[in-house]
């Protein structure tokens, strides 16, 4: 799975829980590397942050769908300047789940396994 977040302890954080469960985790430290990631590779999931500097998330998403429209996408948000309803519009452009922030080990494994099982 791709995991793109500006805020390096978050990656980190998520990173080591994803991992161990199991999952293979790359990382971007914002969109427009995720892009550029994501256009290299194949990836069961995408897990972006909504506000970061330069390519934001909601660009990321709709340039992720354009790429891959198959792709199952996880928004998240510590709420920036929209609160939540920029994990809304995630929502409703095509994200398959939203994850607000801060949020427990638990949570994001849950998030996770609803969406790629196994």
């Amino acid at each position: 799975m791709l995991l793109i977040d500006d805020d390096s302890g978050i990656r980190s954080t998520a990173r080591a829980i994803l991992e161990a469960v199991g999952h293979v985790v790359s990382e971007a430290s914002d969109g427009a590397q995720g892009i550029e990631i994501f256009a290299r590779s194949d990836f069961d999931l995408v897990i972006t942050d909504l506000y970061m500097p330069g390519k934001e998330g909601i660009e990321t998403i709709q340039e992720v769908l354009d790429q891959g429209p198959d792709t199952p996408i996880l928004a998240m948000s510590g709420g920036g300047g929209g609160g939540g309803g920029a994990l809304v519009d995630a929502q409703l452009l095509g994200a398959a789940a939203t994850l607000k922030k801060p949020f427990t080990a638990a949570q994001l494994r849950d998030a996770v396994s609803k969406l790629i099982p196994g």
